[in-house]
C-alpha cells in the first residue's frame, strides 16, 4: 500500500490487456464518466478522450474537486481508436493485477 502519491510506468500483462478491452467495449462511445469496479475494487470510474487530458484536472472535477488521496488513477493510451482511457480506483489498487513485476 503507498500512503503517497507514486507514478509507475509499466506494461500491460494478460491481465491489463483484458481489463483495457473490457474498458475499451464500455467506454469509447459514452461521451462521459462510467462507473468502472476493477479486479475487487469497492468503485471506480473510466472514461474516453480524444487527445491526452489534463488527467489529474480531470479526475479532481470527477470526484467533486476534493482530495485524490484515497484514488488510483490509470492512463490507457492508443484507447478508442487511438485516444486514452482515463480509469480511476478507489481505495485499492490494481497495478500488481495488470502489470507484470
Amino acid at each position: 500500500t503507498q500512503e503517497q502519491l507514486h507514478i509507475p510506468f509499466r506494461h500491460y500483462n494478460g491481465g491489463g490487456a483484458g481489463m483495457k478491452a473490457a474498458l475499451q467495449n464500455a467506454v469509447c462511445s459514452s461521451g462521459g464518466w462510467v462507473h468502472w469496479r476493477a479486479h475487487g475494487c469497492a468503485s471506480g470510474k473510466a472514461r474516453a478522450y480524444h487527445h491526452l487530458p489534463r488527467v489529474f484536472s480531470e479526475v479532481a472535477k470527477a470526484y467533486g474537486g476534493g482530495s485524490l488521496a484515497h484514488v488510483g488513477i490509470q492512463v490507457w493510451p492508443g484507447s478508442c481508436g487511438g485516444g486514452y482511457i482515463v480509469q480511476t480506483t478507489t481505495h485499492c489498487s490494481i497495478e500488481h493485477s495488470i502489470s507484470a513485476r
